[in-house]
């Protein structure tokens, strides 16, 4: 690879990261835009949509779109604990309710 085409892709690795940067700054996204935040197919975006399980609106009837703050709390939404998270739940549990003999 000569130094102009890495000059290039380097450009365009910035330019991407621009674009990037710029979108999420916007308090709404439509479809590729809200596919790329959440990194998802296609497929996986209409399926969440279709079986209303991600939060979003169709003004005109037909184009979607997607509130920021509201995939960032759907993200959110199920947390799953850590294992040491989970293992300090369960030993304060049998502290509050040991079994007096």
């Amino acid at each position: 690879m000569n130094q102009e085409e890495n000059i290039l892709n380097q450009l365009e690795s910035i330019q991407k990261m621009l674009k990037l940067q710029v979108m999420f700054q916007k308090e709404m996204l439509d479809f590729k835009e809200t596919k790329v935040y959440l990194n998802v197919s296609d497929a996986q975006l209409y399926k969440l949509v279709e079986a209303r399980a991600i939060p979003h609106y169709k003004p005109s009837g037909r184009k979607l779109y997607f509130k920021l703050t509201e995939l960032l709390e759907w993200l959110q939404a199920n947390r799953i604990e850590s294992q040491s998270e989970i293992d300090k739940i369960a030993d304060q549990y049998i502290t509050r309710n040991k079994l007096k003999l």
